[in-house]
């Protein structure tokens, strides 16, 4: 019930989680591109320390081989994608 009461209270609009989003800049995609493809590059050298120093089926290489697959999935979420609704063609 407390659960309840907490939620209804924190519809406001007020909050910063339901402010609106504005799209970034090309600019500041592209360095966010950027930084993620830097990201990676240390992701990987990391992964292939791990897996060269604990072996394969260590924990921390599978964490590690788990930090390259989040870093391409974001990657894949960064491609630009076409536009659907009015403006798609069908």
């Amino acid at each position: 019930m407390y659960f309840f009461f907490w939620f209804t209270a924190c519809k406001s609009s007020t909050l910063p989680y339901m402010a609106e989003h504005v799209a970034p800049s090309v600019a500041q995609l592209k360095i966010t591109i950027d930084r993620v493809q830097a990201m990676e590059t240390d992701a990987q050298e990391i992964a292939n320390f791990m897996y060269a120093s604990y072996g394969a089926y260590d924990r921390r290489a599978i964490r590690a081989g788990e930090m390259l697959a989040a870093i391409q999935r974001l990657k894949w979420e960064l491609e630009p994608t076409p536009q659907r609704g009015r403006h798609a063609v069908a």
